[in-house]
């Protein structure tokens, strides 16, 4: 409309006579046409490209850019919305206490998770731990740290099925941020390689994959108490055997005696449950499990949370079984009345006696 006052002895062609202005109904009717079609049939006799029109045509360039522009944004809000996973996690359901026990000779922490929407199983889920210290001593204030998971393996991803419910475990040993101080300082604890800052585990050590203890005379590094032992015992041997003087630098000079007693009392024979207890009480610990996974319908990540205080442990025991088998159907049922649920039938501090590994 305003092209047309601008020149209204030109015929633009949207009218049928170059002395009819033009109406807002048709003006209207043309900017509609302009961002719905690529063509045009127009009242007048022009070709539809507005050779006499200069200020039409740059009016018909900024209408398709902003409509081009509001196409897209309204395409990208929709699918957004659509895509959006967050609310996903809510169907993630953690145990509402976290346990700490003694399992196979080693102390663990063991939380259980499922995915209530089992129909629709998520997309490469995986868990993570970590551990939060509040009253952490030396002036650093809160402490984030992550913890190891042994049960599944870190280090191939920690990958869950949570189609079913499923139990995380980590391992607390000598390199785990929710070891008490007081159970770090034992006999034998200079033969064990320093983390130097590294998130290690002693499992790693135990199952070949590193070597975690160092012999103090000759460097050489082995994987278990038990190597580390045979060949202190053989060098002894043959230092005694060659009349090699008891001196530094020689396995008879270890302040160990490996006839007697092992290289290190495994952490299960020093600690207590009243040590975990106290420890994480006065650093104010928490525990905080992180499953992270695709949504298989929209393909979008989502993350589950669930943190454990001291009020949210369990020191010993174990979680009841909550998978059982269909009345009608051999189909398992979840049982939601156990998934929370501790047994406390054995009363005892090591699982292991049961043959558990």
């Amino acid at each position: 409309m305003i092209s047309d006052r601008l020149q209204p002895d030109v015929d633009c062609g949207l009218t049928e006579s170059t002395e009819l202005s033009i109406p807002f109904g048709s003006a209207f009717a043309f900017s509609l046409e302009t961002a719905t079609t690529v063509g045009y049939g127009l009242p007048g006799s022009s070709n539809a490209f507005f050779e006499g029109c200069p200020e039409l045509q740059i009016c018909i360039f900024f209408q398709m850019l902003f409509s081009l522009f509001f196409n897209a944004f309204l395409f990208a809000f929709f699918f957004a919305r659509l895509s959006r996973a967050e609310t996903r996690g809510i169907q993630v359901l953690f145990s509402s206490k976290a346990v700490v026990r003694r399992r196979g000779g080693k102390w663990e922490v063991v939380v259980r998770c499922y995915d209530c929407d089992c129909q629709h199983p998520l997309v490469e889920s995986h868990v993570r731990f970590y551990a939060v210290k509040r009253n952490e001593r030396g002036g650093e204030g809160q402490s984030f740290e992550r913890m190891r998971t042994n049960r599944p393996d870190d280090d191939y991803g920690a990958v869950l099925f949570t189609s079913l419910p499923s139990s995380v475990s980590h391992e607390i040993d000598e390199f785990s941020p929710i070891l008490p101080p007081t159970l770090k300082k034992r006999k034998g604890a200079e033969f064990m390689i320093a983390g130097h800052g590294l998130e290690n585990r002693e499992a790693d050590s135990r199952a070949g994959n590193r070597d975690g203890l160092q012999c103090l005379s000759c460097g050489e590094s082995y994987g278990s108490w038990e190597n580390l032992v045979r060949h202190i015992k053989y060098s002894r041997i043959v230092e005694k055997a060659d009349a090699y003087p008891k001196q530094q630098g020689c396995c008879r000079h270890l302040d160990l005696d490996i006839d007697t007693s092992p290289p290190a009392p495994a952490l299960s024979d020093r600690a207590s449950h009243e040590e975990f207890d106290s420890y994480f009480r006065s650093e104010g610990v928490e525990i905080l499990a992180v499953l992270e996974a695709i949504d298989p319908l929209m393909s979008g990540t989502f993350q589950a949370l669930q943190s454990y205080t001291i009020d949210d442990i369990s020191f010993g025991g174990e979680f009841t079984n909550c998978i059982r088998k269909g009345k009608k159907s051999n189909a398992f049922e979840v049982d939601f009345t156990k998934f929370h649920s501790i047994s406390h039938s054995n009363e005892i501090h090591d699982d292991s006696t049961r043959g558990v590994v």
